[in-house]
């Protein structure tokens, strides 16, 4: 070594937990991140702890595809099947994930094959309790004239329209022929100009279904009110071709021009991938066959939406990675009336949603998962423009390495972003820990981040502040939620490992060589915990400083086990201390676990003491 510098004894001391990087290079992070940390997650802003495990509470036959709340019951998508609790509703659901919706007190799921409702006991298709539109009105008994009121439901078979009729026409041409063998039926204004009678086919009228004429076996004769339709007329002819526009959808979204989500756009229909669909206001039973969109190219398929303010947005995936941001407002056509729609207000280019089922709002602002991470889209404070921005910064060295990043599942639990891949990986992203990173200039802040394992999540779900998942066996598990009671500290039976490892620890010169002499860490009080220390030198292979973990504990009769018997009436944070033997290193990363079946583990401080010295010798 060189240089003249006196030996004295010096000490790190760490104090800030907040998150992994698994960006930067150890030696070049911010000491309060690990390059390396599993089952770590926040307890207080700067603080870590173990996370809590979980533990099975239902079982299911086939894959868990979708659980949704009605009243104050779960329903289950398993497999093939619907369930209330462990009842069953319905075979012959699609074996895919499902989405869904509630309105008015019903439940409404999109499966990819089927639009089903569930409105108390009573369980069916939606075509089945469509909106029957009247689509005419004032038309002349030859099929002339006439005005239309309401587009074609793609929803139903069937059709309205109503006709003003004469004292001697019999024959009654509808809109459309090639009628199905349902029944027609027809309704006749009575003299009263108030009441209406019904005509049934087959006796009263006859029905042309090739050519769509209804004929009436008297005339129906001129309307008694004037100026008022006197005759209307329901058919129905096959549109099942039209209702799987819908009906083969797997994603929904509630949406509408006031905020209020009084209208469900559906998107991700098999031969339509660029297209997407609305309801009419207030009526999810009514998709009228105008209200739909064509968003770029088709080669690319929209992901999801997006919320932002007045406005929602339309994630395309790749090639395309564009977002079509659409605003409901009264547009003028082309004869010059005045009718509501959606109007494509901008289209950003930006990184494309890679999976449909990333989609999730921390706080009001919206996340989603993409080829480079995890994004947001935001408007910016000063121009109120919208654009994309990155928030997982400090992760998306894994995110983007995960495979079948398409499956990954998100949902919202507390303060976090959690994102579940196949792979049994979990990244949370941290919505009260926010830093601004200069490596990212065009985004105002990045989430601090933690990593979990071990947790095969097909679906996620929160309920009464509880976190759930469903897996691929068709199991549903629940994670704990007491900090302090040891049994919420394994997974399903099985522990939990986690550690906490240090960035690379050089002293006030990187450069100069460091005689390691002691380490201390803190520990959050608890009744019965442990830790296993380890030591890194320059890259090398990690090397305990113990035979053993090292048990940290306090009387507490209500979790008394004589295994672990302890008389410390100490319930404060706990320190261990250990002597190292490091000489002539530049650097030192210490590692802190704990994989105990039932014991909690938290990090309050780190303190390293070194000697350092001149400049080291290479």
């Amino acid at each position: 070594m060189t240089g003249n510098t006196a030996a004295q004894l010096r000490e790190m001391l760490l104090t800030e937990f907040r998150g992994a990087d698994l960006r930067n290079n150890p030696a070049d992070m911010s000491l309060s991140r690990s390059p390396s940390c599993m089952n770590m997650v926040r307890s207080v802003p700067n603080q870590v702890r173990k996370r809590m495990g979980y533990q099975a509470t239902a079982h299911y036959s086939g894959k868990i595809n979708g659980r949704y709340r009605y009243r104050s019951q779960e329903i289950i998508h398993a497999g093939e099947k619907l369930y209330r609790g462990q009842t069953l509703i319905y075979s012959g659901m699609n074996n895919a994930r499902s989405c869904g919706f509630h309105f008015n007190d019903r439940l409404y799921l999109l499966d990819g094959l089927h639009f089903f409702y569930l409105d108390g006991s009573t369980f069916g298709e939606v075509s089945d309790i469509a909106y029957v539109p009247r689509v005419m009105i004032s038309r002349n008994p030859d099929g002339s004239g006439g005005t239309v009121l309401e587009s074609l439901n793609v929803l139903s078979d069937k059709w309205t329209e109503s006709f003003y009729g004469t004292a001697t026409d019999q024959n009654y041409q509808l809109s459309f022929n090639g009628l199905d063998d349902n029944d027609v039926t027809a309704q006749i204004m009575e003299a009263d100009g108030v009441s209406w009678r019904t005509v049934t086919e087959g006796t009263e009228m006859t029905v042309n279904r090739t050519t769509g004429v209804v004929t009436f076996a008297t005339a129906p004769g001129k309307s008694p009110v004037e100026g008022q339709d006197n005759v209307r007329i329901t058919a129905s002819r096959d549109c099942s071709a039209q209702r799987f526009k819908i009906c083969g959808c797997d994603v929904c979204a509630a949406y509408d021009e006031s905020g209020t989500g009084s209208r469900v756009f559906v998107t991700g229909c098999n031969g339509y991938p660029n297209r997407d669909f609305w309801s009419a206001q207030n009526d999810p039973t009514y998709f009228p066959d105008v209200n739909y969109s064509v968003l770029g190219q088709s080669n690319a398929r929209i992901m999801g939406y997006s919320r932002i303010g007045d406005s929602l947005a339309a994630h395309k995936g790749a090639p395309e990675n564009t977002v079509y941001v659409r605003k409901g407002e009264m547009m003028e056509t082309a004869d010059g009336k005045q009718e509501f729609g959606f109007r494509t207000g901008s289209v950003l280019t930006g990184h494309g949603a890679v999976s449909q089922y990333s989609f999730a709002a921390l706080g009001s602002e919206p996340l989603f998962l993409t080829e480079c991470g995890v994004c947001a889209l935001t408007a910016s404070d000063l121009t109120g423009e919208r654009y994309e921005q990155s928030r997982s910064y400090f992760i998306d060295p894994a995110l983007t390495t995960e495979a079948n990043g398409s499956e990954a599942v998100a949902a919202i639990y507390r303060d976090f972003y959690v994102l579940a891949f196949p792979s049994g990986h979990v990244y949370l992203l941290d919505g009260l820990q926010k830093t601004y990173v200069k490596e990212q200039p065009r985004s105002s802040y990045q989430y601090e981040c933690f990593c979990w394992d071990h947790i095969y999540a097909r679906c996620l779900w929160t309920k009464d502040d509880q976190l759930y998942f469903g897996d691929e066996d068709g199991y549903i598990y629940r994670f704990y939620t007491d900090t302090t009671d040891p049994i919420s500290y394994n997974d399903n039976g099985e522990p939990i490992e986690a550690w906490w490892q240090t960035a690379d620890l050089q002293g006030t010169r990187f450069y100069a060589a460091k005689t390691f002499r002691r380490y201390s860490v803190r520990l959050t009080g608890t009744v019965n915990t442990s830790v296993q220390g380890s030591y890194r030198n320059a890259g090398g292979a990690w090397i305990p400083v113990s035979d053993s973990e090292i048990p940290v504990r306090h009387w507490q009769f209500s979790a008394m086990q004589f295994s672990n018997l302890c008389f410390s009436g100490d319930t404060t944070a706990r320190t261990v201390s250990g002597r190292l033997a490091v000489h002539r290193a530049e650097k030192l990363a210490l590692r802190f676990s704990n994989a105990k079946l039932h014991e909690p583990f938290g990090l309050e401080a780190i303190t390293l003491h070194y000697i350092q010295t001149g400049r080291s010798k290479r």
